[in-house]
């Protein structure tokens, strides 16, 4: 069977989608859809910033691990035999996994080509006009998707892509990132925070922010919150 079809990074929120342990292809294809398209900046540990190329992507194992539904062994072994395929390059920056993978264009290239053509094409047509918003929208949307990285479990709490980097720029920890967002998400689950909505698109990044912080600058105070049973979210 020859040819390919176009995947919208929308399925990464689509519950079947997320149902864990992955298969190894289905791992493969979560790669390929969680790799940059463009290139940007990762913060990692001490404050570092890595350059993340076009085509790709920086993970730690144990996210991997987490987003998979694996063992770091697993992942380890996947990963290996990726590289024994040629079908990705890997280094090691601060104990972030920077996954290339190679041929990146082969699964790219078509779709813009094709994103390129409509949108330099100058003409007064209806359909034309409608189909280059369009375009853009669905571009914007792969770029600024609402990310739900914890499966069923703890899809309340919504994020960006940026939203979730800029939180892990904060704690400098994926562990504790991933804690704080299944507290967030059990709150909500309860009644005592507040649902994602539209019109306010960043509330779960704002909340999650604010309790990092009341957290870091008020440590005395938080263990103390713990200490007598409370959740430590009443700010």
């Amino acid at each position: 069977m020859s040819g390919w079809i176009s995947i919208h990074r929308k399925i990464l929120n689509n519950i079947l989608w997320q149902d864990k342990p992955f298969s190894k292809g289905q791992a493969w294809v979560d790669l390929l859809l969680i790799t940059n398209h463009k290139k940007g900046l990762l913060k990692v540990k001490n404050g570092l910033t890595v350059e993340i190329q076009r085509g790709e992507c920086g993970y730690s194992e144990v996210a991997l691990a987490e987003r998979w539904g694996w063992s770091r062994g697993k992942v380890r072994r996947f990963i290996h035999y990726l590289k024994c395929e040629k079908m990705i390059q890997q280094k090691n920056v601060e104990n972030r996994l920077i996954i290339e993978v190679c041929n990146y264009d082969q699964f790219q290239t078509a779709h813009q080509t094709v994103h390129q053509t409509v949108q330099q094409t100058d003409t007064n047509n209806n359909d034309n006009k409608d189909n280059n918003i369009e375009d853009e929208e669905e571009e914007k949307s792969a770029i600024q998707i609402l990310k739900n990285w914890y499966g069923q479990e703890y899809r309340n709490v919504h994020l960006t892509d940026k939203e979730y980097q800029k939180l892990l720029a904060f704690t400098l920890s994926e562990k504790a990132l991933s804690q704080l967002i299944e507290d967030l998400s059990k709150r909500i689950a309860e009644g005592k925070e507040k649902n994602w909505s539209k019109d306010t698109p960043n509330i779960h990044y704002a909340r999650l922010k604010a309790y990092w912080d009341y957290r870091r600058k008020n440590p005395d105070k938080f263990r103390q919150q713990n200490t007598k049973e409370t959740d430590g979210w009443r700010l």
